[in-house]
């Protein structure tokens, strides 16, 4: 008796101590098949950068900064974590079940007549149960198991990708503002000379009213100009300064640093690269995966149908006794058990139903994303031919007007060109130096979008 409760008092610290170091043991190591905190190693980066900006904030840092204050990384990569929990559940039936059942009782009955009986009963119960073949229905879902969690992996992928390009479009758009303001300033510095020296002649006599009044409104509007620019400069650094976790009214000084132009040599022929971004792309690998994963369940609801057989084994021990008079008994089986399921209310027929509509879905959704994936990859490498072929125009075109105002300038105030030569000439300038701005703009909006088609978007685009 006293044997017993000393069984039952290890069994119970023993069993109630396993309980809670299993339960943050990662028996078959699959929190290491999910991707890490993916900034670093997708990006490129090393730890989060904390404190304040630096005097000139590069792309590089405001896109870590970006990327390691976005939620949907995180989110991606909690969900990942899930299916590799999931994935450890799939292995653990495998596995065996060990049982363990402890009771004890005491009990005291009258039968009216004589004095009341005292008994007292324990129980100690150890059960195995290992299922030893299913017809597959493990395997399938182990499988399946296996491609939602590649799928969560390339989620994770894709939420960096997004996350990138989005950062690196804000820097790069703040910072063509910040060219078009400087842009503006220049041009308001040229209007504001061009109406002193119209002041001047007037004073002198040797231009017209008109000549001093539209040259004041040509002052007026590039003022303006500048006015809008930066309005459109503090909001986009407002925005920047927030996604990086700021305060929005955060000092944010860009790098200023000019790219030189791009060359139509590094752009690869364009079935190439479509064929690149159907074997890369992170939001084609997850939906191929997950069309694998339903693949896999249709066979797991197949196999659900059929018999299995398990092994189980069970041990126990009992001691009973009345009126301090005990006696024991044990018990030992073991055995093979035949499950066959003869009749579930029809519910692996739709069960198997489902997981084929749902893997058809899947296998759909997968043609779709290849197919907008190679319209993406055509629509934006046609786009960045077209835009680095403009950026030589209009490179040229800056170059030219510049001159070209130069000379005017200089007629106007020899007294030989008029004051319609000098704002023509002015606006023909502010205008090729915006199409410079905006044609840089989208080239490297659109190199960047191309990038991240073929699933290679990281610090290396960005040079």
């Amino acid at each position: 008796m006293h044997q017993l409760r000393l069984l039952v008092f290890v069994a119970g610290v023993v069993l109630l101590n396993s309980v809670y170091a299993m339960s943050s043991y990662d028996a078959f190591s699959t929190e290491g098949l999910a991707m890490s905190p993916p900034m670093a190693s997708a990006a490129r980066v090393g730890i989060c950068p904390i404190g304040k900006l630096p005097e000139q904030l590069t792309v590089h840092e405001a896109i870590t900064r970006i990327l390691c204050q976005d939620p949907a990384i995180r989110q991606a990569w909690s969900t990942a974590r899930m299916r590799a929990a999931q994935l450890g559940l799939r292995k653990s039936e495998y596995l065996p079940r060990l049982d363990a059942r402890l009771s004890r009782s005491a009990n005291r009955s009258y039968d009216g007549y004589a004095e009341a009986i005292h008994s007292n009963n324990s129980t100690g119960n150890f059960s195995l149960s290992w299922v030893l073949f299913d017809f597959g229905r493990r395997d399938a879902a182990l499988a399946s198991a296996h491609q939602l969690l590649s799928a969560a992996n390339a989620d994770q992928n894709a939420a960096i990708q997004n996350a990138f390009l989005g950062a690196a479009q804000l820097y790069f758009a703040a910072q063509a503002s910040n060219q078009r303001l400087a842009a503006a300033q220049q041009v308001m510095d040229l209007a504001k000379d061009t109406y002193i020296a119209a002041a001047e002649k007037y004073k002198a006599g040797a231009a017209a009213l008109s000549d001093r009044l539209r040259a004041k409104t040509a002052y007026t509007q590039a003022s303006l100009h500048v006015s809008q620019e930066r309005g459109a400069l503090s909001s986009s650094l407002g925005t920047m300064a927030l996604r990086m976790g700021l305060p929005a009214h955060t000092l944010v000084r860009l790098d200023e640093h000019v790219e030189a132009l791009p060359s139509l040599d590094l752009i690869i022929e364009v079935d190439e690269l479509i064929r690149l971004a159907g074997q890369q792309h992170p939001r084609l690998v997850a939906v191929e995966a997950r069309t694998k994963a339903a693949q896999a369940a249709v066979q797991e609801a197949s196999a659900m149908a059929r018999p299995k057989i398990a092994l189980t084994s069970s041990f126990g021990v009992t001691d009973y006794s009345v009126h301090g008079r005990g006696s024991r008994r044990k018990d030992m089986n073991i055995g093979l058990q035949l499950s066959i399921p003869l009749f579930s209310g029809f519910e692996q027929t739709y069960q198997i139903r489902a997981a084929k509509a749902q893997a058809a879905t899947y296998a759909e959704e997968a043609e779709v994303a290849r197919l907008r994936l190679s319209v993406d990859v055509w629509t934006q490498h046609n786009g960045l031919r077209t835009e680095a072929e403009n950026l030589v125009h209009t490179s040229d075109l800056v170059n030219q007007s510049k001159q070209a105002m130069d000379i005017v300038q200089g007629r106007y105030q020899s007294g030989v060109g008029s004051m319609t030569e000098v704002l023509n000439a002015m606006e023909t300038y502010a205008k090729a130096q915006e199409q410079h701005i905006s044609a840089m703009a989208n080239w490297r909006a659109l190199r960047l979008s191309l990038a991240a088609q073929l699933g290679r978007l990281g610090f290396w685009d960005l040079d």
